[in-house]
């Protein structure tokens, strides 16, 4: 790849993945808003199928990481300051917001503003370790939804291992490893998977298994099959059958390995698969620059990508406690309310997202740009 074509190649995937974040930030919160109120079981079901936009960020995010990686050969501490640091500030804000935010209901309701504030699990998101303790408040509510950063942060950490293990220069390596490589983390992830339910089980909160980082890591090794396809120009050759050979070989050895909770490697692998292949369609057959200029949902999921974590991060406040205030309200005034006023509910909801995600995006880059300038991360 010369110097010119990796130029258009790069703006191209910039492009594409501000897309397919912003797609994926509406995808999680579509989910959420439907958790939140009361609607058409079937409804509820398709709702349900949005949480697999997480799978698509954590796809992308590797496949970011691999861009930023062969640009710029980063030692580790480099590499923790210019990617890992970026994720600390905005989180912290969120951990003293959701923390101040619980001392105020406890209050109001009468109950222990200490066990609201619960240090123990202050001082573990705030070590960004969340993500490894199977705890529902510690690991998800002292800031909502914050497993994704804390099984992100685990993932951002094992990238340069990972990276280092794909890039391998073996003359039969680098001929296999876009297949292998995914297919041996699939292997081993569910193998572990299987070992912590023969040995712990699952308990009373198997949602953790579904969001840890071992599981999680099976959508997270497509970035790599994306970066290779990209790197070596072989995107255009990617076809649908080769896509469902792919598919065929990995739901067999999942399906033969037969563990508890393998639906979810299945669901995951299928998801990641289904961004690898939207994203070299994206590149080959629907991308050229006119449509992804002129095509207003186009410009708006990518404009929606750049501001995704600030969405992500507020987004919460807004799907749950807002629109069941608003519901209860809805519900004061008419016991059975038209779907069409809990659609008005959702554009409202939706637009105060965008909004308030955008705003938290732009406060937080203002205070964090000086600071990352004074540790020289660029």
């Amino acid at each position: 790849m010369n110097a010119e074509q990796e130029q258009i190649y790069s703006k191209r995937s910039t492009q594409i993945v501000n897309i397919l974040k912003g797609l994926a930030i509406w995808m999680v919160v579509t989910v959420h808003f439907f958790q939140s109120i009361s609607m058409h079981t079937y409804i509820e079901m398709l709702a349900n199928c949005m949480q697999l936009g997480y799978q698509i960020f954590f796809t992308l995010s590797c496949f970011t990481l691999c861009l930023s990686f062969n640009k710029q050969k980063l030692s580790y501490w480099q590499y923790f300051k210019k990617r890992v640091l970026k994720l600390f500030l905005a989180y912290y804000v969120m951990i003293i917001f959701g923390v101040a935010y619980r001392v105020v209901f406890a209050v109001k309701g009468g109950t222990s503003v200490i066990d609201a504030i619960n240090i123990k699990g202050v001082i573990i998101n705030a070590l960004f370790l969340n993500g490894l303790v199977p705890n529902p408040i510690v690991h998800n509510q002292i800031v909502r939804d914050g497993w994704f950063i804390g099984t992100l942060f685990i993932l951002y950490l094992l990238f340069p291992l990972l990276y280092k293990l794909f890039t391998i220069k073996n003359q039969k390596w680098q001929k296999s490893k876009v297949v292998v490589f995914p297919l041996l983390t699939i292997l081993v992830s569910a193998i572990i998977i299987g070992a912590i339910y023969v040995v712990f089980g699952f308990g009373s909160y198997p949602f953790f298994v579904y969001t840890s980082f071992i599981n999680q890591i099976c959508a997270f090794v497509f970035g790599f099959v994306i970066f290779y396809l990209y790197q070596t120009v072989k995107i255009k050759k990617v076809k649908l059958p080769l896509l469902k050979a792919i598919i065929s070989a990995i739901l067999a050895i999942v399906l033969f390995i037969k563990i508890p909770l393998a639906h979810y490697i299945i669901v995951i692998v299928l998801v990641a698969l289904a961004t690898t292949y939207t994203f070299c369609f994206l590149f080959n057959n629907a991308f050229t620059k006119e449509m992804l200029d002129s095509e207003l949902i186009m410009r708006f999921l990518a404009k929606t990508g750049t501001i995704s974590l600030g969405i992500y991060y507020t987004h919460s406040y807004l799907v749950w406690d807002v629109t069941l205030k608003i519901i209860e309200i809805i519900y004061k005034l008419d016991t059975n309310p038209h779907v069409l006023i809990k659609a008005c509910v959702g554009i409202i909801i939706y637009t105060a997202c965008y909004w308030v995600g955008k705003l938290f995006t732009y406060l937080i880059k203002l205070v964090q740009t000086p600071l990352l300038k004074g540790l020289k991360v660029k």
